[in-house]
């Protein structure tokens, strides 16, 4: 949205006090002045002008009121996705952390412990598969 810029004063809007860009409260001690101007009572003429103004002013400030809500409301709306994101990504590191440090030491151990039962297997050779031959005499050693 483009802003406006204020509209300068003119003398009629000093005679009938219906410049928006006035202060509030100035705009309403002109809608009580208009409201007792009249000799024989209120008259309507004098308050009607400044009663304009100030909803030109109230109506320019709901705008600029709506413009800020609605980028602070597209600002929290794109943090919070950031931030799902991040807690994704954060999830995800501390399940791979988890499988590493809980998971992977247990297999590993328990293939440490295979690993050992296949060396100590009566084949013999670390559990590698050969076999050897059995010697000539049995009771007698090598050499």
């Amino acid at each position: 949205m483009a802003t406006q810029e204020p509209e300068r004063s003119t003398a009629a809007d000093n005679l009938w006090n219906t410049n928006p860009d006035l202060h509030t409260n100035e705009i309403l001690n002109n809608i009580k002045a208009g409201a007792s101007r009249g000799t024989s009572g209120p008259s309507m003429s004098y308050m009607l002008a400044p009663f304009a103004a100030l909803l030109v002013k109230l109506s320019r400030d709901a705008d600029a009121t709506a413009t800020k809500t609605l980028t602070v409301t597209n600002r929290l709306y794109w943090l919070t996705w950031a931030l799902l994101a991040l807690t994704f990504f954060l999830f995800a590191k501390e399940a791979m952390q988890f499988y590493e440090d809980d998971y992977l030491p247990y297999h590993q151990s328990e293939k440490a412990n295979q690993n050992t039962a296949i060396k100590n297997h009566p084949a013999g050779n670390g559990g590698i598969g050969i076999i050897r031959p059995a010697p000539a005499n049995p009771g007698a050693g090598p050499g």
